[in-house]
């Protein structure tokens, strides 16, 4: 619970609570009324800007037991993800420190 937490003033109160449990040592029942894990989700619109969306994802257990793990390979010729190797190497370059957005992203 930190990060863009701090930024949400609908999740105040509960931070404040997480802070005052583990910091203060203050026994709220913090720990008894919130899952032991919340995945936040943090959505992204379509043209790149934040969404005002969040989903919180309440588990019980970390990593979630309905995960399912799945390797990809990133194929730098049709820049695509892929269960599967690319069929040749290729590789494209970009500079990693530029701020220009016309920036070629690289993979190799």
């Amino acid at each position: 619970m930190v990060g863009y937490d701090i930024y949400r003033p609908e999740i105040n109160d509960e931070l404040q609570r997480f802070y005052d449990r583990y910091c203060k040592d203050i026994q709220n029942g913090f720990e008894h009324d919130t899952p032991p894990v919340r995945l936040s989700l943090l959505g992204f619109e379509a043209d790149g800007s934040p969404a005002k969306t969040v989903l919180e994802r309440p588990e019980q257990e970390y990593p979630p037991a309905r995960q399912k793990m799945q390797e990809l390979y990133l194929d730098a010729k049709s820049m695509k993800m892929s269960s599967s190797e690319a069929p040749e190497e290729a590789s494209v370059s970009y500079e990693g420190r530029s701020l220009d957005a016309s920036a070629v992203c690289v993979i190799s």
